[in-house]
């Protein structure tokens, strides 16, 4: 007869199991565009066949697919995050039906998410316009057009500030018609607002304030390493 501790360490790896699955699904098909995985699936599986591994045997051919799945899909998430300009490029290819046109836009509006078990939070702009076509105006609404990533530290005047800063941005954007409006021609009330098309916008990605926050531990723990390290010298 099995023992409860042998019962209760299967019980939990498949729940860790079960737990890195969820967290997985999370982070393909909720937080971010299912489709940079299924690039990255693709590209995988085209190295895979065509790159002799040494590997033998299922599992350990299983664990080297897996590797190089992350080594790409990881990179081109983060190349992805902060780039609006191949996000846009992405959303184009993606969609060759939806076409280009000239909107209004009615009002721009900045909240923002609170860090709540997070690194970070983020300002973010509400856009609300309209198009016409063949005689016909519609109005819709880009949640989130634009984020603003802030360390989690922030304060709420200082959030206050990056809204402000966030508006004034989406407002120069507006201004110097810099903005992109694509509809669907198949069913034309379904419509995307484009912002921004910089090339390059760290603090639009969560990387931003992720990489302060992990800055600051590796300072800290820097500093309590020297500190403990002069002590123990001094003794």
């Amino acid at each position: 007869m099995k023992s409860i501790k042998y019962i209760i360490d299967k019980m939990f790896h498949y729940l860790g199991f079960l737990l890195m699955m969820v967290i997985v699904a999370c982070l393909l098909f909720w937080i971010n565009n299912y489709r940079y995985f299924i690039y990255a699936l693709i590209v995988a599986v085209i190295i895979f066949l065509l790159r002799n591994s040494t590997k033998t045997g299922w599992k350990a051919k299983g664990e080297y697919f897996l590797m190089l799945l992350a080594l790409i899909y990881f990179p081109l998430l983060t190349l992805m995050s902060v780039s609006p300009f191949l996000k846009f490029k992405e959303f184009q290819w993606t969609h060759p039906g939806w076409q280009q046109t000239k909107g209004q836009v009615l009002s721009y509006t900045s909240e923002w998410e609170n860090p709540f078990r997070r690194s970070s939070g983020y300002a973010f702009i509400d856009v609300s316009y309209q198009y016409t076509l063949n005689h016909k105006t519609y109005t819709n609404t880009e949640q989130k057009a634009e984020k603003m990533y802030y360390p989690i530290w922030e304060s709420k005047e200082r959030i206050q500030l990056l809204k402000a800063k966030l508006l004034q941005q989406t407002k120069q954007q507006i201004d110097s018609q810099k903005c992109i409006l694509l509809y669907n021609a198949t069913h034309p009330k379904e419509s995307r607002f484009f912002v921004s098309r910089s090339l390059f916008y760290l603090q639009g990605s969560a990387i931003y304030a992720f990489s302060i926050f992990i800055g600051v531990l590796i300072v800290l723990l820097i500093i309590n390493l020297f500190f403990s390290f002069k002590n123990k010298n001094t003794i």
